[in-house]
């Protein structure tokens, strides 16, 4: 910091007398300090120089593990016998529906994914970010604690629009269909709709959080809507938890009452696939909520 105060250049100092003093009281806080002050280094130089192939590809990843399953769940229950003998044409007509809408929905949610990141990954940048004005600044910290619940709507949304498609094309392509075929396809893709909710939200807030949020944070217009901001952050990663704890729950009670050994395979992989994945929401809701507090802390300070 002293290096700093007495540079050559006055654009390479301190702006201004407040952002010294926080830079001071920072010091006595070194948790607060290496969370905020410094360049990124390692996974967060990355994250920030390519915000929207991060935020992408966190939103992406748990989606393509839930369409494995719900491919794997559908498969098994469309070609069985009682079904092929009902519907001949089954299990190709099935094989084209979920290769149109995997085509669709991927593209789609990777898309969206990027466009709501964009705008903040574009003010992380400094030298965007020092045009940006003390409210604009705050719409983007706004925007940026929001990335987290934002994926994990676009991947249920998408999900949730699938579900009916299925057995929808499948009536309009073979005719009418078994009532239980349109239970089977909404049961399944609801559960890996909540899997592509609850799993996003945790890994894009943590990236949010520990590598987006610091760059945005400018002394001079930081407010209580800041501080009001990541408490609200912090009381939705709660209900994510919850979210993430019932998918491996709902997941082995699908498998109690199912009665067809065939689809047994895949709600196992899932059921051990969540307990898993509950493990990594635990240790990610951790490392978010203690950021939280700590820039909760810092900024409350700030603001007084």
């Amino acid at each position: 910091m002293l290096p700093r105060c007495l540079a050559a250049q006055p654009a390479d100092r301190f702006a201004t007398g407040l952002e010294l003093a926080h830079e001071l009281d920072l010091c006595l806080q070194p948790d607060a300090r290496q969370l905020l002050s410094g360049s990124p280094t390692g996974w967060k130089h990355w994250a920030r120089r390519w915000p929207v192939v991060t935020v992408a590809l966190i939103t992406v990843i748990p989606n393509i593990v839930a369409a494995i399953f719900n491919f794997l769940y559908n498969h098994g229950e469309i070609t069985r016998d009682e079904i092929t003998r009902l519907l001949p044409d089954a299990e190709p007509t099935f094989m084209r529906i979920q290769t149109i809408i995997n085509l669709i929905a991927f593209p789609v949610g990777m898309s969206c994914a990027g466009w709501l990141a964009g705008s903040v990954g574009r003010a992380t940048r400094s030298d965007l970010r020092a045009k940006l004005s003390a409210a604009s600044l705050s719409e983007q910290r706004r925007r940026c604690l929001e990335l987290g619940n934002l994926a994990a709507i676009v991947g249920l949304t998408l999900w949730l629009i699938a579900a009916p498609a299925y057995p929808i094309s499948l009536h309009l392509m073979l005719g009418d269909v078994p009532s239980e075929i349109y239970g089977h396809f909404l049961a399944s893709l609801a559960l890996c709709g909540l899997i592509a909710a609850a799993y996003p939200f945790f890994g894009v807030s943590f990236v949010a959080v520990r590598c987006f949020y610091p760059s945005l944070v400018q002394w001079e217009s930081m407010s209580r809507e800041d501080v009001a901001a990541l408490q609200r952050l912090s009381r939705q990663a709660w209900l994510y938890l919850v979210l993430a704890a019932s998918v491996p729950m709902v997941a082995v009670v699908v498998l109690v009452v199912s009665g067809h050994e065939d689809r047994r395979f895949a709600l196992v992989a899932l059921a051990a696939g969540g307990a898993i994945g509950f493990g990594i929401a635990v240790t990610a809701f951790r490392l978010v909520q203690s950021d939280l507090a700590i820039l909760t802390r810092v900024i409350s300070r700030s603001d007084r």
